[in-house]
């Protein structure tokens, strides 16, 4: 996924949560719908949104979001200042020596957006490992790690936010943008004119929940996902509601 507030709270997850106790503090950057955007001033709305506070009424606690910029939410996790973060992250060996992960809700595929100047002749990704090729991506991103390790001949170019960095391939300022297949798609369509998807893409992402090492909330969290993963259950509902007809593709195994 913004400041944190640091919400009191005794030590966490010392036993099961009781309900009563002190807000669950969600960690977010709200700048990727339809998983977490900002509605209004201090609103939410998205799948994770949802999907936390589904949490927060399994473990009988309210739930308060965080928002932060994202490379703030592993931080804010590692000192405390948040419980959780729920926001399209995706498990990744090199994070697991920083936090603890839940059992994944959600997959993505890795895709990747050309413009159709620059790269009118590519037409699968391994095309783009060509020196002189710029790739755009969101610093901090499992989307940078993939194109990096796809493209080692390319030239990169880092942006804050994953608008920024789409923009440039709609502009004709970089050749290609990585990143998960919803947003991929939906800079195609913001840049009908200008950008396409390659059919092809650089291999599959599990969106997880991610705490603090150590941290028993972790297993309260994957007893919740258990639960919410079974037909009919909370990841199905909200996934016809805020990811209509990308149910089988966005499931996670």
């Amino acid at each position: 996924m913004l400041a944190v507030a640091g919400a009191g709270c005794g030590e966490l997850g010392n036993g099961p949560s009781e309900p009563g106790e002190h807000p669950l503090r969600v960690g977010i950057e709200a700048k990727y719908p339809p998983f977490e955007s900002l509605k209004g001033p201090g609103e939410f709305e998205g799948f994770d949104i949802d999907l936390a506070r589904e949490l927060g009424k399994a473990l009988g606690r309210p739930v308060k979001f965080e928002d932060m910029d994202w490379d703030a939410l592993i931080p804010s996790l590692q000192s405390d200042r948040i419980d959780l973060v729920c926001s399209g992250m995706s498990w990744t060996e090199e994070r697991t020596k920083l936090v603890d992960f839940s059992e994944p809700y959600a997959q993505s595929p890795m895709s990747v957006l050309v413009n159709t100047e620059l790269a009118k002749d590519v037409t699968k990704p391994a095309q783009l490992d060509v020196a002189g090729i710029r790739i755009a991506v969101q610093r901090g991103t499992t989307g940078a790690t993939k194109a990096k390790d796809a493209f080692r001949k390319a030239d990169f170019v880092e942006f804050g936010t994953e608008n920024e960095a789409a923009a440039t391939v709609g502009t004709g300022r970089n050749h290609a943008f990585v990143y998960d297949f919803l947003s991929v798609a939906k800079y195609a369509k913001q840049y009908p004119d200008t950008t396409r998807v390659l059919d092809e893409s650089l291999g599959g992402e599990n969106y997880c929940m991610a705490v603090k090492k150590g941290s028993p909330l972790r297993a309260e969290i994957d007893r919740f996902l258990a639960e919410a993963k079974k037909e009919g259950g909370a990841i199905e509902r909200l996934m016809d509601r805020w990811l209509p007809g990308a149910r089988e593709k966005l499931k996670a195994k």
